[in-house]
């Protein structure tokens, strides 16, 4: 057989049975949880391993395309000395190969003890596996999920051999090792496109959650839940918690002025400020209802939060969104009320609230467009 070694037809039944047994139990083992990134290399190898047992020259796997008009040499291994086909076995059309592939497909088997001795119809695979070299061709087709998707296959070179019944079988286990583990790993990448597709949908649903229709920024869902969350963080370090509450001053004025279509380019504008200047991680910028606003500073000196709420003011007023009919500028002003409270375990949010919105009611009461920060006893700074 052209010093190409032969099936091992020769060796006690029982002997080759229980090496190629030893084998499928390797090969399994190797296979079964085997990783994505290092399934192709693993495929070949154990195409080698059994193309080595068997004695074989060329063993390899093909898959169809999805509509079953192509079929591709996805792996392949070849004997010291053979040529390999792979890259030429490429986008296969199957109505060329009519002859196997209506075998395939039909009896999940195709058997030719001597290519030569293939009729007339199989003109087309007889000129191809001769291209080749083949003079034995033995494939069986596997299957995933239920469904035909391609086959095993292995060739001799050079010389006919006889296929004998465990030859087809071994292979037919091989194919089945192969399929098992393409369908896990088919449904591994199934399942795993499916819980993503779903983390990304929760994760969608989460921001509609959270977030304002209109402004975009945290919504009061969000922002009771952060105040909370800011409470027991600063609790647990001693640090200092700041809420500023904002309210946009005489808005209903300006809404019956120039209608609520202006009034929602306000807000939105607005929120921008909020997020471009609470920018830390830890910062929380929301809508808390209507026109007023809500943003959480937490961990820093009472200091610095009122420094964070005149830029606030400070860049509100540079949007200079004109306003003539307010008692108090001929622009869009907001007020601001600051709380600054060291939290313990026994602090609620309400506190919080309820002290951030009496200074908002004191800077009003002072003549809007400025800011009041609360008298707190236990304030940090």
């Amino acid at each position: 057989m052209n010093n190409h070694s032969t099936p091992m037809s020769a060796q006690p039944l029982l002997n080759n049975q229980l090496a190629f047994t030893e084998l499928l139990s390797t090969l399994t083992s190797r296979l079964i949880n085997v990783k994505h990134a290092e399934l192709d290399p693993l495929i070949e190898q154990s195409l080698g391993a059994y193309g080595k047992f068997r004695g074989v020259q060329r063993c390899y796997l093909f898959r169809f395309s999805a509509d079953k008009t192509t079929m591709a040499n996805t792996h392949e291994w070849v004997a010291s000395g053979v040529q390999p086909y792979k890259q030429q076995l490429q986008g296969v059309v199957t109505t060329e190969l009519p002859y196997f592939t209506r075998a395939i497909f039909s009896e999940q088997l195709f058997r030719i003890n001597d290519v030569s001795d293939l009729p007339e119809e199989a003109a087309g695979e007889k000129a191809e596996f001769q291209r080749e070299n083949i003079s034995s061709i033995l494939c069986v087709a596997i299957r995933i999920n239920d469904e035909l998707t391609g086959f095993v296959g292995c060739d001799v070179v050079g010389s006919p051999y006889e296929w004998q019944d465990n030859d087809v079988r071994y292979l037919k286990l091989i194919g089945e090792i192969l399929s098992n583990t393409l369908e896990s790993q088919a449904n591994r990448i199934a399942l795993e496109r499916v819980s993503n597709e779903l983390l990304a949908a929760n994760q969608k649903l989460d921001v509609l959650a959270n977030s304002d229709g209109l402004t975009g920024i945290a919504n009061r869902r969000f922002f009771d839940n952060s105040l909370l969350k800011a409470i027991r963080r600063c609790a647990r370090s001693c640090n200092t918690l700041n809420l500023v509450m904002l309210d946009v001053d005489f808005f209903k004025q300006y809404n019956d002025t120039y209608g609520h279509v202006a009034g929602d380019e306000v807000l939105k504008k607005i929120s921008e400020v909020l997020s471009r200047v609470a920018r830390r991680p830890d910062d929380v910028a929301a809508r808390y209802g209507g026109e007023e606003f809500a943003v959480l500073l937490p961990c820093i000196p009472a200091e610095e939060a009122h420094s964070i709420t005149q830029t606030l003011l400070d860049e509100i007023a540079a949007l200079a969104i004109p306003f003539p009919e307010s008692a108090v500028s001929d622009f869009i002003t907001v007020s601001a009320g600051i709380a600054s409270l060291r939290c313990d375990k026994n602090t609620r949010p309400v506190e919080l609230i309820l002290l951030a919105d009496k200074a908002l009611y004191r800077a009003k009461q002072n003549g809007r467009k400025g800011i009041v920060h609360g008298e707190v006893n236990n304030t940090q700074g």
